[in-house]
């Protein structure tokens, strides 16, 4: 007798179209080596999308319906309204039982307003993608609308159901109301909630008690870099990559290298990342007031694969990343990987990237350091001999194969994924 088929339903926000959730890409092969099939569903898919990504041929993209993409939000609503009569009531009811808290009561009528809405615009195209006879499981991606969608699916087809929760969609105070909703409800449906960091997993466990046994850890990882080891103590280069927005406080960090400069300490700052053409240019001006000329670098956006052939081909000194908050930042994973040592605030899962049982150098900053305190650490490891400064780069290397490296935390999730269809 030939074993069942298995196939894997994966809610997205917009991968594989256009910009963002490039670390789910190093995911993706490993998901195609152990399912049979995988359809993709893109949350946040329109006419206007472009896919900027290549998936392997066993992976199958779901779009939502037409009269979905045509309609209006508000026609969308009057025809879900109209056709779910009974669901429309309870949707309402989710709401009006947090009041009187009139946030909290908007943000649970909207959001599960929005969930029954995408399950609604994807229903008969999904439905028509599942194949007779394979087991399926539900992996969504984000523990927000991707899970609650998921959600509706486990309520139609009883599938295994599995989300990861990363940052935004863990912490409560990252909602302008210090709020998530749909929690529970979700939590409900979940066999199981992995977090990307044990600091994750362990605040969630500490707010839902109740399904503390359903929620564990799962890393992500990246692959190995080309050339790593090759960083190089001086000339002295600083890098940090993000998007240019303001929860990077990159700012901060031109500050703390304007410091260094009125130290005499000779350097140069490349930020890999770009962002809204305001935020650049306003980034640009501000470094332009602060810093030498020709003392920086502004590299803007980079390709996955760029951003790799940029780590070979130019030896830098350190990795800084002064965030206000971050999951667990893939950014560090690549520059571990490369072997550069890591200098880090204290947010998020941040600190289980920094570990100085390996040799790494001690790069943990506090949550908000002053510009002083960011410049004298990294004077520090501009200080250290030729000899401790390979001990770093070791470190950093070392840390990432034990505990980083996509080949083993993607291949045990993926495989974990394939067990709970069968």
């Amino acid at each position: 007798m030939t074993s069942p088929q298995t196939g894997l339903i994966l809610i997205t926000a917009s991968f594989p179209f256009d910009k963002g959730e490039e670390f789910i890409e190093p995911e993706i092969d490993y998901l195609a080596a152990v399912f049979d099939s995988v359809l993709v569903l893109p949350l946040s898919y329109s006419h206007s999308s472009v896919q900027t990504r290549t998936l392997p041929k066993n992976f199958t993209v779901v779009l939502p319906d037409e009269k979905f993409l045509r309609s209006s939000w508000r026609s969308t609503l009057l025809r879900f309204a109209t056709q779910h009569p009974l669901r429309s009531m309870r949707i309402a009811a989710t709401g009006l039982k947090h009041l009187p808290n009139t946030a909290q009561a908007a943000a649970e009528f909207r959001f599960s307003l929005s969930s029954a809405l995408f399950y609604s615009a994807f229903t008969a195209n999904l439905a028509n993608a599942l194949q007779p006879e394979t087991r399926y499981t539900i992996y969504a991606y984000w523990f927000h609308t991707q899970a609650s969608v998921g959600k509706h699916i486990h309520a139609e087809y009883g599938y295994p159901f599995i989300s990861r929760g990363h940052r935004g969609d863990i912490y409560d105070h990252q909602s302008p109301i210090n709020y998530l909703p749909g929690r529970t409800e979700i939590l409900r449906s979940l066999d199981h909630l992995y977090a990307v960091s044990d600091q994750g997993r362990d605040y969630l466990r500490s707010r839902y008690p109740s399904y503390a046994e359903r929620i564990d850890t799962a890393r992500l990882g990246v692959s190995a870099a080309r050339n790593a080891g090759n960083p190089s103590l001086k000339p002295h280069k600083v890098v940090s990559c993000s998007r240019v927005v303001p929860v990077k406080r990159l700012p901060l960090l031109i500050d703390a290298v304007a410091e260094l400069q009125a130290r005499g300490i000779e350097l140069h700052w490349v930020h890999l990342g770009g962002g809204s053409p305001e935020a650049t240019e306003e980034l640009s001006r501000y470094a332009e007031r602060h810093l030498t000329p020709d003392s920086y670098t502004l590299a803007g956006d980079l390709s996955n694969t760029e951003l790799r052939d940029w780590y070979a081909s130019n030896p830098a000194t350190v990795f800084v990343n002064v965030s206000a908050s971050e999951g667990v930042p893939v950014s560090i994973m690549e520059a571990l990987a490369q072997g550069l040592p890591v200098i880090a605030t204290d947010v998020g899962g941040t600190s289980e990237l920094i570990k100085t049982e390996t040799g790494m150098f001690g790069g943990l900053l506090t949550a908000n350091p002053t510009a002083s305190e960011v410049a004298d650490r990294i004077e520090a490891l501009f200080s250290l001999t030729d000899d401790a400064f390979t001990a770093a780069v070791q470190g950093s290397v070392s840390h990432w194969q034990g505990a980083w490296s996509s080949d083993t935390n993607f291949r045990a999730f993926a495989a974990l994924l394939e067990r709970s269809a069968r």
